[in-house]
C-alpha cells in the first residue's frame, strides 16, 4: 500500500554577471530525502535523511563568439 509523505525542501539559487563573459553562481539546498533506499523490504526505506548541500563557482566564457 502506498502511503503519502509530505517533505520539506528549500533551494536558494543566485547568480551575478560580473561582466559579459564571467558569472558567479551559488546554490544552497536543504532537503529530507527518503529515496536513498527504494526497496520496500529495506528497514531504512521510510527513514528520512536530512541533506544539506552548498555549491558555488565561476563560469567563464573563453570563446570570442558574441550573441547578437
Amino acid at each position: 500500500m502506498f502511503r503519502s509523505i509530505a517533505l520539506l525542501a528549500v533551494t536558494i539559487e543566485a547568480n551575478w554577471d560580473i561582466d559579459d563573459r564571467n558569472t558567479l553562481f551559488d546554490r544552497l539546498e536543504n532537503v529530507k530525502n527518503v529515496e536513498l533506499f527504494p526497496e520496500h523490504s529495506d528497514p531504512l526505506h521510510e527513514v528520512r535523511f536530512p541533506r544539506q548541500q552548498a555549491l558555488g563557482g565561476l563560469c567563464m566564457s573563453c570563446s570570442s563568439y558574441r550573441a547578437a
